[in-house]
């Protein structure tokens, strides 16, 4: 999962679209800001109810 913190639509947009021509397939996840972005890390407000699972191979 890759987590962008853009306000501007236009960006967001063209990122998807940079992603997905490159052939990413792990999800994206867009928050509007610094602040926004790490209240998703934290699961705080908004994202209470978020669990994150990740794992890491090497």
């Amino acid at each position: 999962m890759v987590l962008i913190a853009d306000n501007c639509e236009t960006d967001v947009l063209a990122m998807r679209s940079v992603f997905q021509g490159a052939g990413f397939t792990q999800p994206l996840q867009f928050a509007q800001d610094g602040e926004d972005a790490i209240a998703y890390l934290r699961g705080d407000g908004d994202y209470h109810n978020l669990l994150i699972l990740g794992s890491c191979a090497f």
